[in-house]
């Protein structure tokens, strides 16, 4: 990411939700937190606290939110990783960082 070598980590190996966008995106808005909140597709409403976000195509960002699991799909469209990653990842994806997605390969 942004031409530094960058640590193989979990954003590597995150299967996404069906709905993300395949392609490279540059990074647009970086937050240190933020509350989310949208519609879920069962029509419920959620507002997430979310920390060390960086968006990178419309509404799908990579973030840190407090999950039981990771790695498995369960957001609109986020990269969602354990605090230490996020923060490790952080440091990396600065304002036109491109983020690739890639189709799943995980089972």
């Amino acid at each position: 990411m942004g031409g530094r070598p960058t640590p193989a980590g979990h954003a590597a190996r995150v299967r996404l939700p069906k709905g993300t966008a395949t392609g490279t995106f540059p990074v647009y808005e970086r937050l240190r937190s933020q509350t989310m909140q949208g519609t879920n597709p069962d029509g419920s409403h959620y507002a997430d606290f979310v920390q060390r976000v960086a968006y990178f195509n419309g509404g799908d960002a990579v973030h840190y939110i407090p999950r039981a699991s990771y790695g498995s799909p369960q957001s609109l469209g986020c990269v969602e990783l354990p605090y230490d990653a996020a923060e490790q990842a952080w440091g990396y994806l600065t304002y036109g960082t491109l983020v690739t997605v890639l189709p799943s390969v995980l089972p």
